[in-house]
């Protein structure tokens, strides 16, 4: 069975405005502060650390972020932004040089067309 293997990889910047656009609509809110800082490094647990401005102090507030929340946030970037995603396959957190990238896998199944012909 042919299988499709995508990898989007995300700026600083880029995971940044997804995070905050995926905060603007989901269920539970972060923080009414925005993104100042987001590590691209996981934690043992595979969290993401990221930095909230905060004007009560020069350090801001540190939130972890679990995989899946990014995941989400990066799909919601992609769609927002016209990059096509399979609604199949399976969609995952990697990083590469410092970079966070998407990784999406496909399994094709053989003889699927022709069935539908």
């Amino acid at each position: 069975m042919p299988r499709e293997y995508r990898r989007l990889y995300f700026s600083e910047d880029e995971l940044m405005d997804a995070i905050e656009a995926h905060d603007e609509v989901a269920s539970q809110r972060l923080e009414d502060q925005p993104i100042h800082k987001v590590e691209s490094n996981a934690d043992e647990d595979g969290n993401f650390r990221i930095t909230l401005e905060n004007d009560l102090s020069d350090g801001g507030k540190e939130l972890d972020l679990p995989p899946h929340y990014i995941v989400a946030a990066m799909m919601r970037f992609c769609i927002d932004e016209g990059v096509p995603l399979p609604r199949r396959g399976s969609k995952s957190l990697e990083f590469e040089n410092g970079e966070c990238v998407l990784v999406v896998e496909v399994d094709h199944e053989v003889g699927a067309g022709a069935a539908a012909a």
